[in-house]
């Protein structure tokens, strides 16, 4: 499962990207391109990891 279509960041990618500190929209951009393109994956404003489903 994506969850983030724009960089088609899987759910494990993702996952991995949190569990070594990229909780802001800056550093999951930076760490597995999470949050840089449409804004889908941003939906919970400051806290994108709050909503996601994992």
């Amino acid at each position: 499962m994506y969850v983030c279509i724009c960089a088609t960041t899987a759910k494990p990618e993702f996952g991995s990207a949190t569990k070594n500190g990229a909780y802001s929209k800056e550093t999951l951009g930076d760490t597995c391109g999470a949050s840089t393109g449409c804004g889908n994956c941003q939906n919970a404003g400051d806290d994108p990891v709050a909503t996601l489903p994992f």
